[in-house]
């Protein structure tokens, strides 16, 4: 109907929020992987928090062909532990061993 209204104009919808990772982040970070892939680098470096910009790092380096190596603070693995999936590889971390040992 917008198409009628316009008079014939091709109206396309950038719909970001169907990225899985999150459409800032995968976009920033793909823009992260292509220049570090015009630099000669095979492998892209993340910090992250609540873990999303480590997912778009990995799903980046997935994609690329690149090693991903995810970062994440002490207090936020302590944070996250009770919903990480058994078996789940470890997260590294920063800072002191966890109670109870590394992940």
């Amino acid at each position: 109907r917008m198409t009628e209204d316009l008079g014939g104009a091709k109206i396309y919808l950038k719909r970001e929020d169907l990225n899985h990772t999150g459409a800032h982040k995968i976009n920033n970070v793909l823009g992260q992987a292509l220049l570090a892939r015009k630099m000669g680098k095979t492998r892209l470096i993340a910090e992250t928090g609540a873990g999303q910009h480590g997912v778009a790092t990995a799903t980046a380096a997935a994609l690329f062909g690149m090693e991903c190596v995810v970062f994440m603070g002490e207090e936020d693995t302590r944070r996250l532990l009770p919903g990480l999936r058994h078996g789940a590889p470890p997260l590294p971390h920063h800072g002191p061993g966890l109670p109870g040992g590394d992940l």
